[in-house]
């Protein structure tokens, strides 16, 4: 009895002593990224640099700014050199554009008001605050209910913001000025170099990247909107909107296969209370459930698409 009490102590003692080494680890690095240095920013990356997914750059400027930064401004990563090249029509998969989306349900409340919840197939994954090192993983939506994780993953380096996302068993995130790409089964990981402003990307979070995935693959945002949140869905550009009388507007803006803007006038509005659209942290599409994923106030909603 007294061994197994011994044991017990000896090891809350040593998990407390990680949570402070974590803490400490996470304070002086991002004292570390506030001292750095910027140089100039740039929206391609030299051909030296490991590269390996394709990430269009889009920002909300004017409708003429943002037509001609979605047409022009994309790059082609991987492991080897590539020639930059503009997606066309024919590259689109087996996907519509134009389909209909279910009002957000609320799958949960999660303890902590500052997160992300991604999802990846019937896989949930749980971001807690805005950096860290934890991601915490559910088996399905009803172990995510339950708060039963299945897995509790260390990432190799600390995440930065609540715009990530998991795609085929690969966490994306942003940590200082590099993409971090981590397999979490294989447990190998790609470095990007990118140049990230230092603001925010969206008035309801920290991110200063929004990282996402659709039917063909990553997509990265860069510049800051006056939008809550966006992601992209069958090569469409969506803004998420918080407007007047506790409203998010959803609405398709740019077609990156057609290379033009939406102007079809197709909105879907969500009534929510104050709290809830003040704190918008994250928005997610998952290619696998076709479903979009938002993270607000520890509220988690999903809305389903059809095909």
């Amino acid at each position: 009895m007294i061994s197994s009490r011994l044991f017990l102590g000896f090891s809350l003692i040593f998990a407390l002593m990680m949570i402070v080494y974590q803490r400490m680890s996470i304070v002086n690095l991002q004292k570390s990224l506030d001292e750095t240095p910027r140089g100039r920013r740039s929206l391609y990356s030299s051909e030296n640099e490991i590269r390996d997914d394709y990430l269009p750059i889009y920002a909300e400027m004017t409708k003429s700014q943002l037509k001609h930064l979605c047409e022009k401004h994309s790059i082609t990563i991987g492991f080897e050199a590539k020639k930059h090249r503009k997606k066309s029509h024919s590259d689109r998969k087996h996907c519509q554009v134009d389909v209909s989306m279910t009002a957000p349900r609320l799958v949960t409340k999660r303890p902590h008001s500052i997160g992300a919840a991604l999802r990846d197939g019937k896989y949930w994954f749980v971001f807690e605050y805005h950096l860290g090192y934890t991601l915490l993983v559910y088996h399905n939506e009803s172990a995510l209910v339950d708060s039963m994780p299945s897995k509790i993953f260390t990432l190799p380096y600390p995440f930065h913001g609540t715009d990530a996302t998991v795609h085929n068993r690969t966490v994306v995130y942003l940590f200082g000025e590099s993409l971090i790409a981590h397999h979490l089964e294989t447990k190998t990981t790609r470095h990007h170099a990118i140049n990230a402003s230092h603001d925010p990307l969206y008035g309801g979070s920290t991110s200063r990247i929004d990282a996402g995935a659709d039917e063909h693959g990553l997509w990265i945002k860069m510049d800051a909107s006056d939008w809550c949140n966006s992601f992209v869905r069958c090569g469409t550009l969506f803004s998420v909107k918080c407007i007047e009388n506790s409203t998010i507007s959803i609405e398709p803006i740019f077609d990156f296969y057609k290379n033009r803007l939406m102007s079809d006038g197709r909105k879907y509005t969500w009534q929510v209370d104050h709290e809830t659209k003040a704190g918008l942290g994250s928005a997610q599409f998952d290619p696998h459930s076709r479903t979009l994923n938002i993270f607000a106030q520890g509220h988690v909603f999903s809305s389903q698409f059809g095909r």
